[in-house]
């Protein structure tokens, strides 16, 4: 079930940061940084959320999205960015961004005791009781 949780939110994602993408007026740049945020959000609340299964179908559904509407938009309409080779750039910045995460929960979320220990295992001595 969390696979197809993270499948239909990677959906969403990649359709609203194909958009976001564009950029505010004539600074397509920020709308990348700011797309590829959301991705990287996305990306890291599914790994924590549903771990590997949940990421994966995450990444699919992201890249279903972007692919659908940055090369074959519905109905010919055409997404056009102002900057050249923003779209082009948007998309390796989405798979960059979708798994760059990913190492940095595995190494970070140990740092903070989130493998076998857990906050139940704090000794009285510890909590100075």
């Amino acid at each position: 079930m969390k696979s197809v949780v993270g499948a239909v939110v990677g959906f969403v994602t990649g359709m609203l940061t194909v958009v976001v993408s564009a950029g505010p007026l004539d600074m397509p740049w920020v709308g990348v940084g700011l797309a590829a945020g959301i991705v990287a959000a996305g990306a890291w609340f599914m790994w924590e959320w549903g771990s590997f299964g949940a990421w994966v179908a995450y990444v699919i559904g992201t890249f279903a999205a972007t692919g659908w509407l940055v090369y074959f938009p519905p109905a010919d309409d055409t997404l056009a960015v102002v900057g050249a080779g923003v779209s082009s750039t948007w998309v390796l910045v989405a798979a960059v961004s979708a798994v760059f995460p990913v190492p940095l929960v595995i190494r970070y979320g140990a740092r903070r005791g989130l493998g076998d220990e857990g906050a139940d295992d704090v000794d009285d001595a510890e909590a100075g009781l």
